[in-house]
């Protein structure tokens, strides 16, 4: 079956993966097929045999003549390298490894001379390792069909107990899972419930107190669900990850804590009443302090500024009287931090020019305000809790 798919490899043997890469591709669009195996690899021999086999090659140097007959449009390099070799005559490897590698290097760079070495073994050639991207995609399909949806917290709990050891063995928290429940002659439900900060920790019984979070979330959502006909089968689908975060617990803590957390809170809040029902404040990618937040949802991460700001930003700046370059509110302001220059806006006509401080009033206050540099005259535009 596999000779009359139109399909072909080539292997090659070479001193590092590079080598055996050049070797396999020039012989790839020589149009030669190694199908067979050759005469001195007949598959009768012993693993042992073509080990030493090998081995003997690579001391007894029997490669190089095959990579000095390859062409030096197989290399691996920027055409415009290949362009100037051959320019200069230069049309396979035997005409190459004969120049001298300072020279090499004044023409071409460092890095072409370090892959030459790497194609005769001359240098290492370590190779990065491919890792799958983690995906978690288990199904249950029943053997008889479930008509209510309160039947699907079983199979469910089977699932997310299957996600909470993939959770621990990966050393892995999630922030979304999504739950699809499937039918005979309907389209698939999907049910996405998300967490408002990465859930599964490293700590002692964090399997079960995920696998109850999630199922008493997976509830809040059936609550506000209808199937359309009985289920069949129901599965579990989790594609984004986040590395684990190790904590510390008090001793004492379960003892104490006798209320949710604000993320729990958020979680269950946005179960009952749906998604995007809740929004929090974020940060956008702006310095315009008008237009430097949106609205977002609440399972969203974000990036702390590092620039002090207000929690409270007046709609308006407020504009403040001023003494011999002071400004004033109710008292005079002493500058305590700044000035933090914004100038932007030219592209949509929204220009501002601005120097912010922070200011401290002798009750203790302290205001964002900033000097027009275009006006010279001051402004409040927040307060500081």
């Amino acid at each position: 079956q596999r000779q009359q798919l139109p399909y072909y490899n080539h292997t090659a043997l070479g001193y590092t993966p590079a080598a055996a890469y050049l070797l396999a591709i020039s012989q790839y669009h020589g149009g030669q097929s190694n199908n067979a195996p050759p005469n001195n690899a007949h598959p009768t021999k012993n693993q042992d045999t073509v080990k030493q086999h090998a081995s003997k090659q690579y001391k007894t140097n029997t490669l190089q003549p095959h990579l000095n007959n390859v062409a030096v449009r197989y290399l691996d390099c920027e055409q415009d390298i290949i362009d100037r070799l051959q320019g200069m005559g230069i049309t396979n490897l035997k005409k190459l490894f004969a120049l001298p590698k300072a020279e090499l290097g004044k023409r071409f760079g460092k890095k072409f001379v370090q892959y030459l070495q790497r194609i005769r073994g001359e240098l290492a050639d370590p190779q990065d390792i491919f890792q799958i991207p983690p995906v978690f995609d288990h199904e249950i399909h029943f053997i008889e069909e479930i008509e209510y949806i309160e039947g699907l917290i079983f199979p469910i709990k089977r699932l997310l107990n299957e996600l909470g050891n993939y959770l621990k063995l990966k050393q892995l928290a999630v922030r979304e899972i999504k739950l699809r429940i499937f039918f005979r002659n309907s389209a698939p439900i999907t049910v996405t419930i998300g967490f408002s900060e990465s859930c599964f920790s490293g700590s002692n019984g964090a399997h079960i107190q995920f696998t109850q979070k999630a199922i008493h979330l997976i509830r809040l959502h059936f609550a506000t669900l209808s199937l359309p006909e009985a289920t069949i089968a129901v599965g579990l689908y989790v594609n984004h990850f986040a590395p684990l975060q190790q904590t510390n617990q008090d001793l004492f803590s379960h003892h104490l804590l006798t209320s949710i957390s604000k993320a729990e809170l958020f979680d269950q809040l946005s179960a009952r009443l749906g998604q995007g029902a809740l929004k929090k404040i974020s940060t956008s990618e702006e310095h315009r302090p008008e237009l430097a937040w949106r609205y977002d949802n609440t399972n969203s991460e974000q990036t702390p500024s590092e620039k002090a700001r207000p929690l409270w930003l007046l709609n308006q700046p407020k504009p403040l009287k001023s003494q011999q370059g002071i400004p004033y509110y109710s008292g005079e302001l002493s500058l305590v931090q700044g000035p933090e220059r914004i100038e932007s806006g030219w592209w949509d006509k929204q220009i501002i020019a601005r120097d912010y401080f922070v200011a401290h009033h002798p009750n203790g206050n302290l205001y964002w305000v900033y000097r027009n540099l275009q006006e010279g005259l001051w402004y409040l535009h927040g307060i500081f809790a």
